[in-house]
């Protein structure tokens, strides 16, 4: 809000947040446990709360508008509170459990993602202590998949959905430990064909994945905004984000 809409430039949505949870652990090794976090998530709130304007409820765990995206073959989640209560039910932990959210306390938006999260869970039996960790600690606890739940987002740098792609694998499945041979195999058949179609087959495959065992659960997707001071020309971002410095110059 400290900037006129006329400075603004935004990219189209190429940035998903998202929550992480620890599949290498009870409570969240239980497939039923992950499913009521996604079922009880109201996706609605976080798309006209903190990222009114501009974010979007999510079509699926990669990140789109990127070359060679596609869907999953299933709507992907939305808020179901009487389902999530049935998954729940169908859990090791029917009763309920406690759990720990950690996010970046340097980014306000993620701190009121978490407020609502929070709330959301509750309702089901979900017990959430926030923590708020400056930057690098809370990469560190990310990385080596010390906490129940991690919530952040990320995006693509590059046109290719070979990028996002490259960092779900690199980040442990997005901090998660969850097993990726599947994610492997589909990703090394991403890279390794010309074909759209094979590619197209090989990310349909992933995203069905994810939405199956909704070990990682996306929130929105969201732009890039950049805030343009008036008289500056030359300021062209690419959807995923980045843009040329030397194309721009004053008016």
């Amino acid at each position: 809000g400290q900037y006129k809409s006329t400075n603004l430039v935004v990219t189209p949505s190429s940035q998903v947040s998202h929550l992480s949870l620890n599949a290498t652990r009870a409570p969240f090794d239980d497939v039923h446990a992950r499913r009521a976090v996604a079922l009880a998530v109201d996706y609605e709130s976080i798309v006209k709360g903190p990222l009114a304007g501009y974010a979007t409820e999510p079509t699926g765990f990669l990140a789109p508008n990127i070359a060679n995206w596609a869907a999953p073959t299933k709507p992907y989640y939305v808020t179901d509170p009487a389902a999530a209560a049935t998954e729940m039910k169908a859990s090791a932990q029917p009763e309920g459990f406690s759990v720990e959210l950690i996010y970046d306390a340097a980014a306000g938006t993620d701190a009121l993602l978490a407020q609502i999260v929070k709330a959301n869970l509750d309702r089901i039996g979900i017990d959430v202590t926030l923590t708020g960790l400056e930057t690098l600690a809370f990469l560190d606890r990310a990385f080596t998949v010390d906490a129940d739940i991690v919530l952040w987002s990320y995006g693509a740098i590059s046109p290719d959905l070979s990028d996002p792609l490259g960092w779900i694998g690199g980040t442990g499945y997005l901090f998660t430990g969850y097993d990726q041979t599947a994610f492997d195999e589909q990703r090394t058949a991403y890279l390794t064909t010309v074909s759209a179609d094979e590619k197209r087959t090989a990310v349909v495959a992933i995203q069905d994945e994810a939405l199956d065992q909704a070990t990682v659960i996306a929130l929105a997707e969201a732009p890039t905004l950049h805030a343009v001071a008036s008289g500056i020309v030359g300021f062209a971002p690419a959807p995923w984000g980045l843009y040329y410095f030397d194309t721009i110059r004053p008016g």
